[in-house]
């Protein structure tokens, strides 16, 4: 499942799914008299969004509290998590992760075929930022995020 939420799951995938659809479907929605979208038809869109983020952080989050001793692992690329590129989330990882945060040209120089922006992002926000640690701990660790 994990793996799943790195590829055609992921938030940035399902995300684009729905910009995709968005400018298709909202002259249709606004234009139905029965639309009781809250927020109206972009609020609703950018909820669908935000719901896609914390599920996915919310499945990660579940399935490491039921196999705290997992080492994620995939063949698919990129593995959400996986800074050092080795295809397992793992305590190597997350010295990386500090280092794509404190010093991004650092770590592009040693690692510049990674997409750091996408596997950095493990809380699934859309952005790397101090937020993507507490979830790297989660990956690793089977440990609950505050």
């Amino acid at each position: 499942m994990v793996e799943s939420l790195s590829g055609p799951l992921a938030p940035t995938a399902l995300n684009g799914f729905l910009d995709t659809i968005q400018p298709i479907l909202a002259p249709e929605l606004m234009a139905d008299p029965d639309n009781n979208m809250p927020g109206g038809v972009t609020g609703y869109f950018d909820s669908l969004r935000q719901w896609t983020i914390d599920r996915a952080a919310n499945v990660c989050a579940q399935v490491v509290a039921e196999y705290p001793d997992l080492i994620y692992t995939t063949t698919e690329s990129p593995l959400v998590g996986d800074m050092n590129g080795d295809a397992a989330v793992d305590a190597s990882d997350a010295s990386l992760l500090v280092l794509s945060l404190v010093n991004r040209a650092a770590f592009d120089a040693a690692h510049s075929s990674a997409d750091v922006d996408t596997i950095g992002d493990v809380n699934y926000d859309g952005r790397l930022d101090t937020g993507d640690l507490s979830g790297l701990g989660v990956l690793y660790s089977g440990s609950a995020a505050a």
